[in-house]
This record gives structure tokens, C-alpha cells and sequence, in this order.
């Protein structure tokens, strides 16, 4: 919510710098609008928190596991890029939607 308000501001010319900082946007929109706005996207945003989660997990793990496939040799490149597109297609089936 703040970053769009920010965001807005830029793109509207906003002449007052001070509008631009964070905590007098917060208690300017708290004043203004309530609590309940300040958390507008909040869960949205979390949300788009678990993508890279997921992917950099499900990527870190599977490098793993093919070193020790392969003794503790460290993955090559065809490896590395099995990895990282298995590692982008689980985090899209997982957090889709």
C-alpha cells in the first residue's frame, strides 16, 4: 500500500519531499484512512514472498543431491540448469493460483 501511494506520488510530480518518506506516509494514510488501510496488499505481498522461497529451496536442495550423486563432485553445467529449470517449474505448480 505505502509503496504505491509513494509510487503515485513520484509519477503525479508530488513537489513535497517530505510526503515522500516513509513514516509521514504512514501516519498521514493512518490519519487519513484507518489502520485497516495501511495493510491493503499486505497478504499479497506474503504471498509473492513464498515464489522465490520455493524456488531457491527446491534449487539448493536438488544441487545438492546431485553432488552427492556423484561423490561430492560439485554439479556441472547440464546439471545446474536441470536444477534451475526444475526448480522454477516446482515453485510455479506450487505458488500459482
Amino acid at each position: 500500500m505505502l509503496r504505491t501511494r509513494i509510487q503515485a506520488e513520484v509519477y503525479r510530480g508530488g513537489s513535497h519531499q517530505h510526503s515522500l518518506l516513509l513514516f509521514p506516509a504512514v501516519r498521514k494514510i493512518y490519519q487519513r484512512e484507518g489502520l485497516k488501510t495501511l495493510y491493503n496488499g499486505f497478504s499479497s505481498s506474503v504471498i509473492g514472498l513464498s515464489h522465490p522461497l520455493v524456488q531457491f529451496v527446491a534449487y539448493e536442495n536438488l544441487k545438492l543431491w546431485f553432488a552427492a550423486r556423484n561423490h561430492g563432485r560439485p554439479p556441472n553445467t547440464l546439471e545446474i540448469f536441470v536444477s534451475a529449470t526444475v526448480s522454477k517449474c516446482t515453485d510455479t505448480a506450487l505458488t500459482a493460483g
